[in-house]
């Protein structure tokens, strides 16, 4: 069995939940490994930033933030139905409504430290609800505060419970970062081939119209299918995990 093929059949017999930062991050991101475990585990989206008044240039829409909120949250709804996962919306403002910008929120985290503590509280309380074996979440490769604070709560609800984390590689800010110091997330790689799910992987981004317009999801599925043979990576810091799926010490 290829490496990662054994990782990619413990998930699929497992019960899971994937930590999504907005609508869309773990489609973009880890969409073909999604599509190859979907109806055959118990999986579970949480989707901690669901308010916002970002939408990508050229849609076409009502703006605002009660607008725009719905219809990303009926987007990241359609996303989790596609996949077999049960959603759960944390209904928190993501960086546009708290203050940033497209440049400041890939800079300094300068969210007060009791909202900082507040977030990583609604996280772990969700996570000890689910109570799942296996925790995948973003590495915050290129530094955007959204996912700086969602990777900073899953590690800190992991140092207590017994649940296994792997960290997926944010598209698209991890191809943006490949030479940062950050581009590393963790010790070990382990690679899942998705050759065969360009197709899917379309699917599920194509439903994202307010973020996504159809070029740009053929382009990261592009990347993806076609880079080192096609795969995408989860990572982890505990070295008998990856001896475990990989065969390797």
């Amino acid at each position: 069995m290829q490496r990662g093929e054994k990782l990619v059949e413990w998930l699929a017999g497992c019960r899971g939940t994937v930590v999504s930062p907005h609508p869309d991050d773990a489609a973009l991101s880890i969409g073909g490994l999604l599509g190859r475990i979907a109806g055959r585990c118990e999986l579970t989206l949480v989707t901690v930033f669901s308010r916002s008044r970002w939408v990508r240039p050229g849609w076409i829409g009502r703006r605002g933030e009660a607008a725009i909120s719905r219809v990303r949250r009926e987007e990241e709804s359609a996303f989790a139905e596609a996949i077999g996962a049960t959603l759960h919306l944390l209904n928190l403002p993501d960086a546009s409504l708290r203050g940033y910008d497209a440049a400041s929120e890939l800079e300094l985290l300068r969210d007060p430290q009791d909202w900082q503590r507040h977030v990583r509280a609604l996280v772990a309380s969700r996570l000890a609800l689910v109570d799942p074996d296996f925790v995948i979440a973003p590495a915050a490769i290129g530094g955007h505060v959204d996912h700086i604070l969602v990777r900073s709560a899953v590690c800190e609800w992991a140092s207590s419970a017994r649940g296994t984390v792997f960290l997926y590689e944010d598209l698209p800010y991890k191809n943006r970062a490949a030479q940062s110091p950050g581009a590393r997330p963790a010790r070990f790689p382990i690679t899942i081939d998705i050759r065969a799910q360009r197709a899917a992987k379309l699917a599920l981004l194509s439903f994202y119209p307010s973020q996504l317009d159809p070029f740009t999801c053929i382009d990261i599925c592009e990347i993806d299918t076609n880079r080192v043979g096609g795969s995408e990576t989860l990572w982890t810091d505990r070295k008998v995990v990856y001896g475990a799926f990989t065969g390797q010490d």
